[in-house]
């Protein structure tokens, strides 16, 4: 399964040997199926000095043993990949961070053609739009237009458009006081 995760990762030109090797090498695994509890705890952990200065990213993953796994695997790698220049830099996550992590397990879903990731992703919307945080919210709304201007240009052009979009959500969706 997990030549499933990397041919994903290098078909859609998110693939970097670098981030790719320190995502393998930093991430703490488990067994998503028989340790419920700590799927409550995937994410990317994200270690700062007293200065605001990221030290580490520490991915907190399932072992890729299936679809579902390889999905939230995608999921945290791009979390990764949009952080990993940030390594050593002051760093705040915005309120776009889960946009492109989001979209490119959307894509995953979409071309795996698999009934059962198509109802998790389902239950992952849900959750997302009900959860009233923004990043999420965005996130699952962008997904259409941002899929129907990708070119498989790799991950600068997708934040490029993430960029565009976020204007245009802001303006339209967001009320100010």
């Amino acid at each position: 399964m997990k030549n499933i995760f990397y041919e994903f990762i290098n078909m859609h030109n998110i693939y970097d040997k670098n981030v790719y090797d320190y995502y393998i090498n930093h991430s703490d695994r488990f067994d998503y199926y028989n340790e419920d509890f700590l799927r409550n705890f995937i994410r990317c952990n994200y270690f700062f000095n007293s200065f605001g200065i990221l030290k580490e990213i520490r991915p907190y993953v399932p072992n890729i043993v299936d679809d579902k796994t390889t999905l939230v695997n995608i999921h945290e790698y791009v979390h990764t990949l949009l952080t990993y220049d940030m390594l050593n830099k002051r760093f705040k996550l915005d309120d776009d961070c889960e946009i492109l992590p989001i979209f490119y397990e959307k894509l995953f879903v979409l071309e795996s053609d698999n009934e059962g990731l198509i109802e998790y992703e389902e239950f992952l919307d849900k959750a997302a739009l009900e959860s009233n945080e923004k990043r999420y919210i965005m996130a699952v709304k962008m997904f259409d237009e941002l899929f129907n201007n990708y070119h498989n240009n790799g991950i600068n052009d997708m934040k490029i458009k993430t960029k565009s979009l976020i204007k245009n959500y802001n303006k339209f969706y967001c009320t100010s006081t």
